[in-house]
């Protein structure tokens, strides 16, 4: 293990997408005397889409499968918050997991008046100026060609389709190498950046570091106790980003204003995740007038009402000629507020998730059926029965939904539906318990309690839309280093 200083002027504390990306920007800003706080280890780097076979699925949708998966909180309501909800405790974090999406929120969304004006005059758009553009232009340099680049041959056979049946598709934006020795795409990860020398130099990981507490110092830095190794250990920072995670960073800035206030208990609120459901098929290839070439397709249907979500469409081969997997899912907003963490006191014991739905959440689900049922009718045919999705305990999950329409052998046309759902935690798109703007934080995330703290990643959005949240991560990030940076 690399020697930890005992004070430092930037300590980010989580090694995922934000945390990375804002100790890069953070290198590229000038900043010298930083370094990045992982609880987990670094003996593997590897992103799970470049394991063999189903290994990155299984570890993706099976806690147990999965050495780095940890939970340290408790749902009120299984399945939700449970099960395959967690954090993935390792360098790189859940950047080592995503699927490379690059949507950016939707700009209704961001200037609904949640956001903070200035911050969504500073993100911009990805194909003008700000920290979209920057970032969506430093992805595509790292990619070689435009996030939204066409995948084949097959991707236009679906598109085709899709358009021919009254859906505005386009391709999704994603920045996903393909590695042709494989034949599998892999996602950027800022662990990347790491692995090969860059000029100016990177700051330095500490792995198997876990932060257990923060306390105010006299002079204003921040005092971080640390867990490195077995041993406890002190780290003096000027400034703190956190970047652990939704529900760990929650906890960790739960404790500092409990600290701060004098209190024994904290309930932060607006925790919410997307909803997302959907199903697996397997399609005769002729149904959508495809190719008979190898490839695969990821296409979406952007949302066109608030209360709608947006449709993607993913096809890939299976090992009939005749036939495609092809899995369709609906990804919605949940609109924080209902839901919220009740933060324990003592370091160590875990938080509970306390989970509820509002009435907008049920109309969201409600239209996530009729755009799931209408795309099954049009690729059936026919009616299909209604009720089969349903957001509850006991429904079907995805994994098993995947494994049953590969084994499925219709006959001739005939095309076998596998529903299933994600339940809230599970998506790994948590948000929105210190958002920026508000009591807890100001707009660039800094912490009302102790403004030497800073929250990044989705726990600092006041509002998610229907987009993935990478890319907005590591857009913010960007930002939020720059700000912590002018301040040193």
């Amino acid at each position: 293990m690399m020697h930890l200083p005992e004070s430092c002027q930037v300590a980010v504390v989580g090694s995922g997408i934000a945390g990375l990306t804002m100790a890069r920007e953070l290198a590229l800003s000038g900043v010298r005397s930083c370094v990045v706080l992982e609880a987990g280890p670094a003996g593997d780097l590897r992103h799970k889409n470049s394991l063999p076979g189903d290994i990155g699925l299984r570890l993706w949708h099976t806690a147990a499968a999965d050495p780095y998966f940890a939970r340290s909180w408790s749902s009120n309501r299984p399945p939700h918050f449970h099960r395959s909800s967690g954090i993935r405790r390792r360098v790189g974090g859940r950047s080592l997991y995503w699927h490379g999406v690059c949507l950016p929120i939707e700009n209704d969304v961001l200037r609904a008046g949640a956001w903070p004006p200035s911050v969504v005059d500073a993100l911009g758009s990805v194909s003008g100026s700000g920290w979209y553009a920057d970032t969506a232009r430093r992805l595509e340099d790292w990619l070689g060609e435009p996030l939204d680049a066409s995948r084949g041959p097959l991707e236009a056979a679906v598109l085709k389709w899709l358009l021919a049946q009254g859906y505005f598709a386009r391709t999704v934006p994603q920045a996903a190498r393909f590695d042709r020795a494989t034949g599998i795409r892999v996602p950027y990860s800022p662990v990347e950046h790491w692995l090969r020398e860059e000029p100016g130099g990177l700051p330095p990981v500490h792995a198997r570091c876990e932060v257990l507490e923060m306390t105010p110092t006299a002079s204003g830095r921040v005092a971080l106790t640390l867990d490195s190794g077995g041993s406890h250990r002190v780290l003096v920072a000027e400034r703190v980003c956190l970047a652990a995670g939704t529900l760990p960073t929650t906890v960790l800035a739960g404790r500092l204003m409990m600290r701060v206030a004098g209190t024994d208990e904290c309930r932060l609120e607006g925790l919410n995740d997307h909803i997302v459901q959907g199903f697996t098929a397997s399609v005769p290839r002729r149904v959508l007038a495809l190719p008979r070439l190898p490839g695969d397709a990821l296409c979406y249907v952007p949302r066109t009402d608030p209360t709608e979500s947006n449709l993607f469409v993913d096809v890939t081969e299976t090992s009939d000629p005749d036939r495609v997997l092809l899995t369709a899912w609906t990804m919605g907003e949940q609109v924080g507020g209902d839901s919220a963490v009740r933060v324990p006191r003592a370091p160590g014991a875990p938080a509970v998730v306390d989970v509820r739905f509002s009435a907008r959440d049920h109309c969201v689900i409600g239209h996530q059926t009729r755009q799931l049922g209408e795309l099954a009718e049009r690729l059936a045919g026919k009616p299909l029965p209604t009720g089969e999705w349903h957001f509850a305990a006991g429904s079907p999950e995805y994994l098993p939904a995947r494994t049953r329409a590969r084994a499925h052998r219709g006959d001739g046309d005939g095309i076998a539906f596998f529903p299933y759902v994600y339940p809230l935690g599970s998506v790994d798109h948590e948000s929105g318990t210190l958002p920026l703007g508000s009591s807890v934080a100001d707009d660039y995330g800094a912490l009302r309690c102790l403004p030497a703290v800073r929250v990044a990643g989705p726990a600092a959005f006041p509002r998610s839309g229907a987009a993935n949240p990478s890319l907005t991560t590591m857009a913010l990030a960007t930002g939020q280093a720059r700000a912590t940076s002018s301040t040193l």
